[in-house]
């Protein structure tokens, strides 16, 4: 059960198709899930109330950028809206090489589960490849 940690709000959140609940990252106001067959890659889940999905980007709407400083070859995409599983959901990604050559992905993800009530998604998959839409439905479709 996730919690916003202010005030009496939960969401249940089930483990991502493909991924392990990680207890030992968890709380119950964040939410750590590891790859199932993967140290590489993780994703995590916060409720935020009292905030529109307007605040999210205001929040996260850059914070990619600074990936520049420090990776020559970042891709940086979003923020957009896209309705999965009937939430609109508006995520940004950022795909780079990191420092043993190998592609990586970071995204950011929020879901809008009623007014003003929004659950984060952060995560890095180390196959950059995978399939965004299919990786945004797994996420939503984790949220129960």
């Amino acid at each position: 059960m996730l919690e916003d940690g202010y005030s009496d709000n939960t969401v249940r959140i089930a483990a991502p198709a493909g991924h392990v609940f990680n207890a030992e990252s968890s709380e119950s106001t964040c939410l750590w899930f590891d790859l199932e067959d993967s140290a590489y890659a993780w994703m995590n889940y916060t409720l935020y109330t009292d905030y529109t999905a307007e605040d999210m980007e205001s929040i996260y709407g850059d914070s990619f950028e600074i990936y520049r400083e420090f990776y020559a070859d970042v891709e940086i995409s979003g923020p957009e809206t896209v309705t999965v599983g009937g939430r609109n959901v508006t995520c940004l990604r950022v795909i780079y090489t990191y420092d043993d050559g190998d592609r990586c992905l970071n995204f950011r993800a929020w879901v809008e589960m009623a007014e003003d009530v929004q659950v984060l998604v952060t995560g890095y998959e180390y196959d950059y490849d995978i399939d965004f839409s299919t990786l945004l439905e797994t996420l939503v479709d984790a949220i129960q």
